[in-house]
């Protein structure tokens, strides 16, 4: 739900939309605050401790709580690669009986994986994937540091995928303008 644009806004209707325990505090509300209910969310204020700094109800209005990614929430981006060594497992499956989602869902049901690396350039065998499941957060790293690396080598043929919610357990998440979301 969003909070309303205009009209009158009440201490209540920000404890509905984000959460909270009575008695309601409006410096609950904070971005900063040690309770997290408004973490993300544009425009609200961070607490310091500048007497001067304050909050108010009208910085609330068209606010809404931000939505977590799924548990299963990916990022995805090419034109980088995964070396010999660096994965967990590597298969190379028919592209018949395989999909992506088979992939994914492979890592999903295997808790130590973060990403896999997906590759079906011209030195693989027609019909297949080369798939490398990775579970060290290092060659994560590694991959977004290589990102434009392979763009005189089928860059359009290798797939990353990141599973988000691990690799942010792992320390190594990072957000890029050339990634996205799925």
């Amino acid at each position: 739900m969003v909070l309303q644009s205009t009209g009158r806004i009440s201490l209540s209707n920000v404890q509905t939309e984000f959460g909270g325990t009575n008695p309601i505090l409006l410096s609950e509300y904070f971005a900063n605050s040690a309770t997290g209910y408004t973490t993300g969310v544009t425009g609200i204020p961070n607490s310091t401790t500048n007497p001067s700094t304050s909050i108010k109800l009208s910085q609330f209005y068209g606010k809404a709580k931000p939505l977590p990614p799924s548990a299963n929430t990916w990022q995805y981006f090419n034109n980088s690669y995964c070396s010999d060594g660096e994965y967990a497992s590597r298969q190379y499956p028919s592209k018949s009986t395989t999909s992506m989602q088979d992939i994914l869902n492979n890592v999903i049901n295997t808790p130590s994986y973060i990403a896999v690396f997906v590759y079906d350039g011209p030195e693989i065998t027609a019909g297949t994937w080369e798939v490398s499941y990775i579970s060290a957060p290092n060659t994560v790293s590694l991959m977004y540091s290589r990102y434009g690396s392979m763009t005189p080598y089928n860059p359009n043929n290798r797939y990353i995928y990141i599973h988000i919610n691990r690799a942010t357990a792992a320390g190594v998440y990072s957000s890029k303008a050339y990634a996205t979301l799925i």
